[in-house]
């Protein structure tokens, strides 16, 4: 009986372990690229599982470029999505997310075109 125990106690730690919970967004992506052309892609994940869908919308602070979708969704089973970004203007631009799922928006980066 005690055998038993220990081994349902050690599955449900290995659980817990495996599923943390996200707290966070992530954003990588392309530094440069040129004025008025679609960039690589920008890469948005979580720092953890996901519970549902989270939407999640890219910005320039109103620096006038289009993103490409307006916005994507990551959910436990597509934990990562992707947009690019064509910029409207030459100079460094400021690419943000937010999201609505309560996380914490990741670290803005910068792109130069």
């Amino acid at each position: 009986m005690t055998v038993s125990s220990v081994g349902v106690a050690s599955v449900a730690v290995l659980e817990d372990a495996a599923s943390s919970a996200a707290t966070a967004t992530t954003l990588s992506g392309p530094s440069s690229g040129t004025t008025g052309v679609a960039s690589t892609n920008f890469t948005v994940g979580a720092n953890g599982t996901i519970t549902g869908t989270v939407t999640v919308t890219p910005s320039d602070a109103a620096d006038g470029g289009t993103f490409t979708p307006t916005t994507v969704a990551i959910s436990s089973g597509t934990p990562t999505a992707t947009f690019t970004y064509t910029p409207a203007s030459v100079g460094v631009k400021t690419i943000s997310i937010s999201d609505d799922g309560g996380l914490t928006d990741a670290t803005p980066l910068s792109y130069t075109s």
